[in-house]
């Protein structure tokens, strides 16, 4: 067994995740963010300040105010035809697919033929999700996770499994226990370097981090 260490957060691969606007469905800021502000979905394709503060100047709506229904919204609607936007997400987007297809290879792992073994403190599956998507689901990504206990579309090639817990293919008794206190997994766990935001060909190992001390 080989193993390498990713540096990736659920931010991190919605960046290299990212699709043409026509087709890109934000699956995990639907399922968590259905009513969002548009200075918010801005903020999460990493779209810098003063371009924000332009994009919403110009859509001459509220940049702040929770938008209910957002990805159906005209807001979302006009978002995606403004030209500012589009070229900043088209490009943003083949930058950070770019950036993490070098950060893959730096790995030298045959990843094509043999697949991806994520390993991770999490009990979910969406940067599994993401890494699927973004080799165009045609690798096996599958998911060692310390539990499992949400549900996304499981395929062939997106199995996944929990060490300590898992809903799959249903909980028991001693899972419903150990499921109690899960966020605590995660900061007892917490890693020492700042949370991955994105990819960028510019840094030394390929991914953009923030820490705050």
């Amino acid at each position: 067994i080989n193993t390498h260490y990713l540096k990736i957060s659920r931010h991190a691969a919605l960046q290299m995740s990212l699709k043409d606007i026509e087709v890109e469905p934000f699956v995990f800021l639907q399922k968590k963010y259905s009513n969002l502000a548009i200075d918010d979905f801005l903020i999460a394709v990493n779209c810098p300040d003063e371009l924000r503060t332009q994009i919403i100047s110009e859509l001459k709506v509220e940049g702040k105010v929770s938008v209910e229904n957002f990805f159906n919204s005209s807001v979302f609607e006009s978002l995606k035809q403004n030209k500012a936007f589009k070229t900043y997400y088209d490009s943003h987007r083949n930058a950070s697919h770019e950036a993490f297809q070098a950060y893959i290879n730096s790995f030298d792992a045959d990843v094509e033929n043999k697949g991806i073994n994520l390993v991770d403190i999490g009990w979910g599956g969406t940067m599994q999700e993401a890494i699927y998507e973004f080799f165009n689901r045609e690798i096996s990504i599958t998911g060692y996770y310390l539990g499992v206990a949400e549900i996304y579309d499981v395929q062939p090639k997106t199995k996944r499994f929990g060490l300590n817990f898992s809903i799959l293919p249903f909980p028991d008794y001693n899972d419903y226990i150990i499921m109690a206190n899960m966020q605590l997994y995660e900061q007892f766990s917490a890693a020492d370097h700042g949370s991955a935001l994105g990819y960028s060909l510019e840094v030394e190992d390929y991914a953009l981090e923030f820490h705050k001390p």
